[in-house]
């Protein structure tokens, strides 16, 4: 998931959250239920009353999903009573408020609860936020509406903090209005770099769309980064008049070329098409998008408006099913003029048919219900070319059976397209014939290939794990994660990463019987921008049953073997 996207979906939860009145406690427990307690207190150690905390679902599945709510008492303490054993976050929402853990994924502190626990000390210590405002205006002194105004958190090395703090929940007024007045609310005290437009150097890729791009300004209207004016936040404060003027719309083009068959060469109508950035070293596309209206007409022609100089690629956003067609990807360049005379050209894909087939599952009527939520796709890898993305992954059949049309010829790997994952199964392997296809399937064009097996195990085990901090302490919102990977699996199914909680503990469900390999780690980087070590640790996991292991995570330095 990019950035955007998570930001965009995270707004829609804070948005969610403090519209909810907050009604009693909704969760349904199995088992022996259990409570989480914990209490919220402002600047030294001040208790806030009347604050909303709410759990909600650590499970990909039902991440929004509110389990309970609780307000805190004259204390400043909750309780959240009545939860089932299970994963989730704990969060306050006080979106003018700097919230700590709230810039994780999903926000909110995690705690894994087994049946009947009652866990204490989930605590929180939040304060009233900065603010950053000011005015957006163009070159004619016309208010800029709509605006995106980048934010950056700086270090004393005026270094980006935290490369996702432009998307951290409960911190809004990040875009304009109608007067190109911007307010950003729910800032941590810190120093601070304030621009608005877009950066041509960036990896990014956004869509001109009818309007077109203003180049990146930083405050106080300069567009050198290592000139703009740090702004100082203190906790609480409001720094006004941070105005920016932008300079008139950067130079834009227009691309335009057509669609065409590559066997009959014939105009293809109709198709949608989505273009990107190439990416600075390689052959593979490093952001893209679709839509904007941009499909071709009768005579298979399209145009691509406001594009900025860069290098780009353009295809036909085929899916699954689409004609049995997939496409080529047509590169070009824009410099300083219109690119006209792309052709896109589209070929007849190859088509993979087989079954799945559940290991691990005798009840027909579970294995029936499994089928519906499985879904299949199917990549092609071709070094040295770029592949158009391909979207839409194929449902499986009732009986099992499934389909897979317009696949791109060359080595194939099919895989389980679920996000979230369907929770109890574990992609195994790829059949061909009898044989494993663990390097991928050799698919020619022209071929139709049938008698493919996909074997997915289904398993109701559990792994209970808990982590052990030696040779130092965590860095302050480092945030450890864990995976496991059946040992005997050769697929490229999506990994789900587990949060550990402040105590050490992880709860994986839904594993098959087997020998897995237990991945510990942390996207967060420690001091000195250093990675923070990785953990590999081997554990057998059974049906029906919970696992346990200890892992530990190692912070003191660790002398090289060719070290004297």
């Amino acid at each position: 998931m990019n950035n955007l996207t998570r930001g965009l979906i995270l707004a829609a939860l804070f948005g969610l959250l403090a519209a909810t009145p907050m009604r009693g406690q909704t969760s349904a427990p199995k088992g022996a239920p259990g409570s989480i307690t914990g209490r919220v207190t402002g600047g030294g150690d001040k208790a806030l009353p009347g604050v909303p905390v709410v759990l909600f679902s650590a499970e990909p599945s039902s991440r929004f999903k509110v389990l309970a709510r609780a307000t805190t008492d004259a204390e400043g303490r909750f309780t959240l009573n009545n939860i089932a054993a299970g994963r989730y976050s704990v969060l306050p929402v006080a979106p003018d408020k700097v919230v700590p853990d709230s810039s994780g994924w999903p926000p909110g502190k995690p705690v894994t609860l087994a049946a009947g626990e009652h866990a204490e000390g989930f605590d929180f210590q939040i304060t009233k936020g900065g603010v950053i405002t000011g005015r957006i205006t163009d070159a004619d002194g016309n208010p800029v509406i709509g605006e995106n105004i980048q934010i950056e958190l700086l270090d004393n090395n005026n270094q980006p903090r935290n490369l996702d703090y432009n998307y951290r929940p409960g911190m809004g007024g990040r875009e304009t209005d109608d007067r190109g007045i911007y307010r950003v609310y729910g800032l941590t005290g810190g120093r601070y770099r304030v621009g608005a437009g877009d950066d041509p150097t960036s990896e990014g890729f956004r869509m001109g769309g009818r309007r077109g791009f203003y180049m990146r300004v930083y405050y106080p209207n300069v567009s050198d980064k290592a000139e703009a004016k740090i702004i100082d936040v203190a906790e609480g404060s409001e720094a006004t008049e941070i105005d920016i003027t932008l300079g008139p719309l950067a130079q834009t083009y227009k691309v335009s070329g057509r669609v065409v068959n590559a066997e009959s060469g014939q105009p293809v109508a109709g198709v949608p098409l989505g273009y990107g950035k190439m990416a600075k070293e390689g052959h593979h596309l490093n952001n893209y998008g679709s839509g904007l209206g941009m499909a071709t007409n009768a005579r298979g022609e399209f145009s691509i408006d406001n594009v900025l100089p860069g290098r780009y690629g353009t295809f036909v956003s085929t899916q699954d099913g689409n004609d049995g067609l997939y496409s080529d990807t047509a590169i070009f360049e824009v410099t300083d003029r219109d690119v006209t005379g792309i052709e896109v050209k589209v070929h007849q894909g190859v088509t993979i048919s087989g079954s799945v087939v559940v290991e691990g599952a005798s009840d027909r009527n579970l294995v029936a219900r499994l089928m519906t939520q499985i879904s299949l796709s199917a990549h092609t890898e071709e070094p040295g070319q770029t592949v158009a993305p391909r979207w839409s992954p194929t449902k499986v059949s009732a009986d099992g059976s499934f389909r897979l049309t317009g696949v791109r010829p060359g080595k194939v790997r099919i895989r389980m397209g679920n996000w979230p994952p369907v929770k109890g199964l574990t992609h195994v392997r790829v059949e061909h014939n009898g044989v494993d296809q663990k390097d991928g399937m050799d698919v020619a064009a022209g071929d139709q290939v049938a008698g493919v097996r996909v074997v997915v195990a289904y398993g109701t085990g559990m792994l209970r794990g808990q982590v052990n901090v030696v040779g130092g302490v965590l860095p302050e919102g480092v945030r450890m994660i864990v995976h496991a990977r059946r040992q005997d699996s050769n697929s490229s199914q999506f990994k789900q990463f587990i949060e550990v909680d402040a105590r050490g503990r992880f709860l994986i469900e839904g594993l098959a019987a087997g020998e897995y390999e237990l991945v510990l780690g942390s996207w967060s980087r420690g001091p000195g921008g250093q990675p923070m070590p990785e953990v590999r640790q081997s554990v057998a996991v059974s049906d029906s049953s919970e696992s346990n292991v200890t892992m530990i995570f190692n912070l003191a330095p660790q002398k090289r073997e060719d070290a004297p």
